[in-house]
């Protein structure tokens, strides 16, 4: 009987601690808008392709027993840790709206993306909330501000953009050196949202790891067809990336054309192919990360320049001067003229003559003449020694004096044959030789 009596109570004591009351308390039903809550969630992000999905869609009263929930006292969910577990699609507005006795969300290495709703600033209980290395993109909404007494924020490794909201520095319950905002696209000019980041950063210093848009875009040079800007790079080169222009006719766009540069390290780029005397506008944005997993910054502010007109290149030829002496002497009349300094350049033709019946063409060399006399040539012309047609070899001359030289001409005829003007024989042609 005593051995009975000692089972029986021992069953007693097992069935007291396992029995229908412990099983309700672990596996109470969930209020409804909580189950519906998770059902959502499940479905918004994939829930038939995660890793692991013990339980989800179970009957109701086992919610609490699902893959990654935890429940407080059995009847509300207080917390959802599903890392890893290739959650794919948005964030539910109703898993941040219904459960609002939450205190710890962690999605961390999935791949969530969109926006963060802003419904997460409903929340109140939340401690902690980890959502880094997934997609989430756009900016940290100014309700996260309303979580009073997190402790914890994780949101390093997205695609977040913009400027950070300064409601984050109503995050006093923050634990120093226990948050991480590195490796989006985040910027403030506010020193005090600097400051109070830095010192809940992990390492403290949130800022140096985001790809921000490039510093003091401006223009560098302008042409007929092409328009060289430049800008500061910026402080992050870690990471595949390059700089984005974006350029159009039109201010605030549409811009119609996009160049890329070669990496994070360029200072300015040429835009060619323009159109003369036309107005552009430039802005220019910043991009880190291979295509799959690409982040971007925010575009700097447009700048204008307009292309210049076409200029028609012109062909200038220079003479080189030089002291020159020259000196004609006529054949029959033996005068001479001569010039003997530079400045003003003339020309100088000379027809010679040819023994064949070939056509005489002139070569040209050029003197010069220092006074502003009017030059005029003195021709002479030559005998041929054969029937060619006979041309004047023809040399200018300057003059020392104010006077206008007039040509002297010397005439030699054929030695075969000479004419008059009435293609008469000659009578004194004896006295020429």
């Amino acid at each position: 009987m005593r051995k009975k009596n000692v089972v029986s109570v021992v069953l007693s004591i097992f069935f007291l601690l396992t029995g229908p009351g412990m099983a309700q308390n672990a596996c109470a039903a969930i209020p409804a808008e909580e189950r519906e809550a998770l059902i959502n969630f499940y479905n918004s992000t994939a829930g038939s392709d995660w890793n692991v999905k013990t339980g989800w869609l179970g009957n109701g009263g086992t919610e609490c027993d699902w893959e990654g929930i935890t429940c407080e006292g059995g009847d509300t969910v207080t917390a959802i840790n599903l890392v890893f577990n290739n959650l794919v699609g948005n964030l539910p507005v109703s898993l941040l709206a219904d459960l609002s006795n939450l205190q710890e969300l962690n999605l961390f290495g999935n791949h969530l993306s969109g926006t963060i709703p802003p419904e997460i600033g409903n929340l109140s209980n939340l401690r902690e909330l980890h959502l880094q290395n997934n997609s989430l993109s756009g900016a940290i909404p100014s309700n996260l501000g309303s979580l009073s007494i997190l402790e914890k924020l994780s949101l390093q490794g997205n695609m977040l953009a913009g400027p950070l909201p300064r409601e984050l520095t109503n995050l006093s319950t923050l634990t120093d050196n226990g948050s991480d905002f590195r490796n989006n696209a985040l910027y403030t000019s506010d020193n005090d949202l600097r400051t109070f980041l830095n010192t809940k950063q992990a390492d403290g210093d949130w800022e140096s790891t985001q790809t921000v848009a490039p510093a003091n875009l401006s223009i560098a040079e302008t042409a007929s067809d092409s328009v060289t800007i430049s800008w500061d790079k910026i402080t992050y080169s870690d990471d595949s990336g390059a700089y984005e222009i974006e350029y159009g006719t039109v201010s605030g766009g549409p811009y119609d054309s996009k160049e890329t540069t070669a990496d994070k390290n360029t200072e300015s780029f040429t835009i060619t192919g323009l159109d003369p005397e036309t107005g552009y506008y430039f802005r220019v944005r910043t991009f880190s990360r291979d295509e799959d997993d690409r982040i971007y910054s925010d575009y700097t502010e447009e700048i204008f320049s307009a292309t210049t007109e076409v200029t028609t290149t012109s062909t200038t030829t220079t003479s080189t001067t030089s002291t020159t002496t020259t000196s004609t002497t006529s054949t029959a009349a033996s005068s001479t003229t001569t010039t003997t300094s530079v400045t003003t350049t003339v020309p100088t033709t000379t027809f010679a003559t040819s023994t064949s019946s070939t056509i005489i063409l002139p070569t040209t060399t050029f003197v010069t003449s220092t006074s502003s006399t009017i030059i005029l040539p003195t021709t002479t012309f030559a005998a041929s020694t054969s029937s060619t047609t006979i041309l004047p070899t023809t040399t200018f001359a300057a003059s020392t004096s104010s006077t206008t030289i007039l040509p002297t001409n010397n005439i030699h005829f054929n030695k075969h044959r000479d004419y008059n003007h009435n293609h008469a024989p000659f009578p004194y042609s004896k006295h020429f030789r």
